[in-house]
């Protein structure tokens, strides 16, 4: 079985909470350690004590996933004698990397803000403090009818097809013909050099968050079968997303939910 390095783990750590999310001068991702290493045993934690140190130590932990950062601020200098710097040491010592996913945690959908939110069974929510705006765009692929659903693959699974937060995959198609002629220099897969070639095509059209939007173009043009496919990207002006910091909602019920309670 394949094991995943810091790097890999944090690519999938990153799909639920991107670090374009987090607030100004938090800082989040790597801390500590070498993201190149194997990674088999992972720690999470809200803080990095030293408690927490330990017993990564003891259970032989690759990597610690923290939600508080555990270097908020530049080192000035790493003093053995403090409890900070026997952290540090010990963290080298046994090559533990040390991650922090902080307010782009609190901020991304289905991340801290939204699961409490949820507990106290709050409906109707929505952010507190308004932090990012995510643009869209639509992307049409002028596809042979025969290689359709490998590039819709290739779009779903690359962050293309959401709708609001209910509704994933969505896409729309229009049947058509397509026709062009390849120069004598060209390779094409469908029809002769020199000669107007007509195919039936489907148009396939999604929409496609501003920030993906790179990632969708590079992986619709390895998962289409022409040389040189016709790709539109349009900007969106009607389509903006905004997130937030902090949830705000009305209650389901009039009593207080079992967590509410406690607070």
């Amino acid at each position: 079985m394949k094991v995943a390095n810091g790097y890999e783990f944090v690519a999938m750590l990153e799909e639920i909470a991107p670090k374009k999310l987090a607030m100004e001068n938090d800082p989040i991702g790597l801390q500590i350690g070498d993201l190149s290493k194997k990674v088999r045993k992972v720690m999470f934690t809200l803080d990095v004590l030293e408690e927490v140190v330990e017993e990564a130590v003891r259970k032989n932990v690759d990597m610690i996933i923290a939600h508080h950062p555990f270097l908020f601020r530049p080192l000035k200098k790493i003093d053995m004698t403090t409890t900070e710097g026997r952290m540090i040491r010990k963290l080298i010592k046994h090559d533990i990397i040390v991650y922090a996913a902080h307010t782009n945690l609190d901020i991304a959908d289905g991340g801290v803000n939204d699961i409490l939110a949820k507990l106290l069974a709050l409906q109707n929510t929505t952010w507190i403090v308004p932090t990012h705006t995510e643009n869209y765009m639509k992307i049409a692929v002028y596809v042979p009818e025969d290689s359709v659903e490998h590039v819709r693959l290739a779009l779903m699974q690359n962050g293309a097809g959401k709708l609001g937060a209910e509704y994933e995959e969505c896409s729309f198609r229009t049947y058509g013909t397509g026709e062009f002629k390849p120069s004598k220099k060209a390779n094409p897969t469908i029809g002769e050099k020199g000669e107007l070639t007509s195919v039936g095509e489907v148009k396939l059209e999604a929409i496609v968050p501003h920030s993906v939007a790179d990632k969708v173009l590079k992986a619709v043009r390895i998962a289409h079968p022409y040389e040189e496919p016709a790709i539109d990207l349009i900007h969106l002006q009607n389509l903006k997303e905004q997130k937030g910091l902090g949830r705000i909602g009305t209650l389901k019920k009039k009593k207080a939910s079992k967590h509410s309670s406690r607070i």
